[in-house]
């Protein structure tokens, strides 16, 4: 079975609060060491830019911080185009931005 057959996403109620926060903590463990703080990945970006479709939006925007080379990498692989970087509170970002097909 493929993970995205696997995985629902739907809204979060209070009683989830443990799982998500162990679902985020799992998601940034890696990343811990290199930028002392703690993505969700592939099937978030694509519910995102779906809702943003559906609500007539034109682009999606995110940004991430810019050691997290792995995020990077999935973003422009997604289709995601850098457009640019800065320091956001105390943190070095790079920003990025995607078209939406009408």
């Amino acid at each position: 079975m493929s993970p995205k057959s696997a995985v629902a996403i739907r809204a979060a109620r209070p009683e989830d609060a443990a799982g998500v926060a162990a679902c985020v903590c799992e998601a940034y463990v890696h990343y811990i060491e290199r930028i002392g703080v703690g993505g969700v990945g592939r099937l978030l970006l694509e519910l995102a830019e779906s809702e943003a479709h559906r609500q007539g939006y034109a682009s999606v925007y995110l940004a991430t911080h810019e050691l997290m080379t792995e995020n990077r990498a999935l973003y422009s692989r997604a289709g995601y185009v850098e457009y640019d970087s800065r320091v956001v509170s105390g943190y070095p970002r790079v920003f990025f931005r995607k078209a939406l097909i009408p």
